[in-house]
């Protein structure tokens, strides 16, 4: 399977376990996960990265490098929060 299609499929699959957890967490904000959304979205980064310079560039991708969560979203999913201060 091609590198396009393999990323096709993954973002597919995340959009597939995303929208339920945003759905549930609308209906109960109790079950708001902010960790489990976040792990989505960085599985999401690089493949939709790729996907939209490819649509707007068309030229090869390579060397594009996809930034990270900053500091605090980084330390409320490891359950550091409370050390930051601004």
């Amino acid at each position: 399977m091609s590198t396009e299609l393999k990323e096709h499929k993954l973002i597919h699959d995340c959009l597939d376990e995303l929208l339920p957890l945003i759905r549930s967490a609308k209906a109960d904000q109790s079950k708001f996960d902010a960790c489990k959304i976040k792990d989505i979205l960085e599985r999401l980064k690089a493949p939709l990265a790729r996907s939209i310079y490819f649509l707007a560039f068309k030229p090869p991708l390579t060397g594009v490098k996809v930034p990270t969560l900053g500091r605090r979203s980084q330390a409320y999913c490891t359950g550091k929060h409370a050390s930051l201060r601004s």
